[in-house]
């Protein structure tokens, strides 16, 4: 006696009524694998709802800016040292620097400046190419941010 009603029908019906199925897992398998061919050294950046990209890459709106000294996006708040302003104690901006590995040069954010002013070691001290500020690192590992007539701008605490 049969025990299941596939085995009581011809082998051709057997045959044909399981393409339905192994047609709609093959379809369900297709689809599922369709993505998986995407070449996954390029990621695609991910945008927060409302967020947009500078032209480096970077989430501005997420606080992100580019980094030229480190070739990244960076929080400067976050990697940098904060300078505040040393000629309005009460003010709420603040500079900051940052550093990579090699500190023969410095990375500057300026408030209400876009971008930054990348400072190179010369004669014990980090000025931009333009002379314009001059950076120096006192023995307590606080740094002053000069301008071109050796006003003080902004200064660190200890770091």
């Amino acid at each position: 006696m049969p025990t299941d009603k596939h085995s009581a029908l011809p082998a051709r019906n057997r045959i044909s009524s399981v393409y339905p199925l192994l047609t709609a897992i093959l379809f369900l398998s297709l689809i599922a694998c369709a993505g998986s061919n995407k070449n996954n050294s390029d990621p695609e950046p991910i945008i927060d709802s409302g967020g947009s990209l500078d032209s480096y890459g970077c989430l501005s709106s997420g606080g992100f800016s580019w980094s030229a000294l480190r070739k990244e996006c960076i929080r400067f708040w976050e990697t940098g040292i904060e300078l505040t302003d040393a000629l309005r104690p009460n003010a709420t901006s603040v500079a900051y620097i940052v550093t990579a590995n090699d500190t023969s040069n410095i990375e500057l954010f300026l408030p209400r400046m876009s971008g930054s002013i990348l400072l190179s070691k010369k004669d014990g001290n980090w000025v931009d190419s333009e002379n314009r500020y001059s950076l120096s690192k006192s023995n307590e590992g606080i740094y002053q941010l000069h301008n071109t007539k050796g006003i003080l701008l902004y200064q660190s605490g200890k770091s």
